[in-house]
């Protein structure tokens, strides 16, 4: 009987998890049909789109960068790569079963995508450590707080989303 309880309790758990997640999903996408074609709402996300292009094209990033800090160009074996290589990677695996998809799609819902499963790892350390009212309550916070909304929508294609 003891056992069934906490598989029940269990199911529940990744139940309201799952609510939660789809909450979070819902209210970042909404407004993506209001952003024009090959369009960001943030400035850096052109940037990671163009690297994660080159990336696509050449298989990696060019040593520097001649775009910025001219006239030697921008060393980029200094900064944080890893959000472009993973929208370009992400997107050669996605187009393998949906040929259709572009770079452009993966690089305006990947901050929607990464911010929720970030939210799913957080819910789930929280239930095993502090039990499923703290878990519960600080995901649903987190999914509806208006200053996490912002960083997390689709279309700001930001590594903010990364950070929860």
């Amino acid at each position: 009987m003891s056992c069934l309880m906490t598989y029940n309790k269990t199911i529940g758990v990744v139940a309201l998890l799952c609510v939660i997640l789809c909450i979070a999903f819902f209210i970042r996408i909404q407004d993506i049909s209001t952003i024009p074609n090959e369009q960001f709402t943030s400035n850096d996300a052109y940037f990671y789109y163009w690297q994660a292009q080159l990336i696509s094209e050449q298989g990696k990033l060019p040593a520097r960068d001649m775009h910025r800090w001219l006239p030697f160009g921008r060393d980029l074996t200094q900064t944080l790569n890893l959000y472009p290589y993973t929208l370009a990677y992400t997107h050669k695996a996605v187009a393998k079963v949906f040929p259709n998809v572009t770079l452009y799609q993966v690089s305006i819902y990947a901050p929607v995508v990464c911010f929720c499963l970030g939210l799913a790892a957080l819910g789930i350390f929280l239930y095993r450590t502090f039990g499923q009212l703290i878990s519960g309550t600080t995901t649903l916070l987190l999914a509806t707080l208006p200053g996490a909304i912002n960083r997390s929508v689709a279309g700001f294609a930001d590594r903010d989303a990364w950070c929860l």
